[in-house]
């Protein structure tokens, strides 16, 4: 029922709350629903970071608002009021992930290498970015289902990561965090861990073991081989044996559906 923007948003509801931001539902202008992220910074934090942490939210946030592309949600303000910063971002209506296994259980290899495709090339296009985009949290929790059936990349981890690093406070889910990103050096091979992660929970249904190669075949005999064998690469420990960029992943992902088509009877 709270009113913010002189009245132009009100919030709905919350729909979560964990890390360093609030996620609520809000209306605007009495019509559309968008999706407001507050950034929640420690209460015991010194002035000088906190003024730090909220100079990087609204950083990324600007920088954030920049990107255009369909299949990422996108950003559309930044503000602060009553001493909150907050970030507005287009609402989508569906299910992430991560509810949709909790619902239908894991899915079936055509799926997810259908699903892969589609999640590298957005990775790809934010890596490509000048200076790249780093997601920082590819999670099933973060890439949702929309009703028209496509993928949207929501909510990045990004600016999540700026204020945890102000503060202090470790920021991610452990179980797709990288080696080198949990030791505060992310990088654009940090998100192909985190894929090979998400890969790992939708074959299987079970959130991956934290820093550890991640072999789906070892927890679900259907997946084949090959698919397996690139999870593993996509989760190996060293950045450097991962695949190079989320293009050639997602260029070997094709492949493997290709052969997979060539394989079926006519």
């Amino acid at each position: 029922g709270l009113t913010l923007l002189q009245g132009r948003l009100r919030v709905v509801r919350q729909m979560s709350f964990g890390g360093l931001s609030a996620i609520y539902l809000c209306q605007e202008n009495g019509k559309d629903l968008v999706v407001l992220k507050e950034s929640v910074i420690p209460a015991d934090s010194r002035p000088e970071i906190r003024q730090k942490a909220e100079e990087l939210f609204a950083r990324e946030s600007r920088f954030l608002m920049r990107l255009e592309h369909d299949r990422i949600v996108k950003v559309m303000d930044y503000f602060v009021e009553s001493g909150r910063n907050y970030m507005l971002l287009e609402y989508i209506n569906g299910q992430d992930l991560r509810q949709f296994v909790k619902q239908h259980g894991p899915c079936d290899e055509q799926t997810a290498l259908l699903w892969l495709s589609q999640i590298c090339d957005i990775v790809a296009y934010l890596h490509e970015q000048d200076p790249p985009v780093i997601h920082r949290d590819l999670t099933p929790d973060n890439v949702v289902l929309s009703e028209g059936g496509t993928l949207k990349l929501i909510d990045f981890g990004a600016a999540n990561e700026l204020i945890g690093t102000a503060t202090g406070t470790l920021i991610g889910k452990q179980s797709f965090i990288s080696p080198e990103q949990l030791r505060g050096k992310a990088t654009t091979s940090s998100d192909i861990y985190a894929l090979g992660c998400s890969m790992y929970y939708l074959l299987t249904g079970e959130d991956p073991e934290p820093l550890s190669v991640s072999s789906p075949k070892s927890a679900c005999a259907q997946v084949s081989d090959e698919f397996s064998a690139l999870v593993e690469q996509c989760t190996d420990m060293e950045a450097a044996a991962r695949p190079a960029s989320a293009a050639e992943l997602k260029k070997r992902v094709d492949d493997l559906l290709d052969r997979r088509k060539a394989r079926q009877p006519m």
